[in-house]
């Protein structure tokens, strides 16, 4: 049984939207109005109101690693790749057991070459252990 996320994928139109999230260096996303207090309270800053409506759009930093990643996202993008994973949450089976997977932070496709990138990343210097993945493709 298979476990991985294929609908997590996307290419063609699609990328070049997926593209633009991935360029912002902040998130963003609609609240109500009244509701922007505890949005800043929560580190959320208001950018915007939203015409003939209640609502209003607030932005946050994304985390340190989350810009990373979509910087290693956007190489792969920049470099012509014509299918690539939408968001963090792509997930693939390995192994013959049920419920082995690896989250996968950049899968890139294209006509000949697929990548698979785990991302890791510090604000700080420091020394780190890293496991050693092993990855099997097999080609029919």
């Amino acid at each position: 049984m298979t476990n991985t996320t294929w609908e997590r994928l996307v290419d063609h139109q699609d990328l070049k939207s997926i593209k633009k999230f991935r360029s912002m260096p902040y998130l963003v996303k609609n609240i109500y109005a009244s509701s922007l207090e505890d949005a800043k309270n929560d580190g959320w800053e208001f950018l915007s109101k939203i015409k003939n409506s209640n609502k209003i759009k607030i932005k946050k930093d994304k985390p340190q690693n989350e810009v990373f990643e979509d910087d290693v996202w956007l190489l792969f993008y920049d470099l012509g790749f014509t299918t690539l994973n939408r968001d963090r949450h792509f997930i693939m089976s390995y192994g013959e057991a049920n419920g082995q997977t690896q989250q996968i932070d950049v899968f890139a496709v294209d006509e000949e070459t697929i990548i698979l990138v785990e991302c890791k990343s510090a604000i700080t210097s420091q020394i780190v252990k890293l496991n050693l993945f092993l990855l099997l493709v097999i080609i029919l």
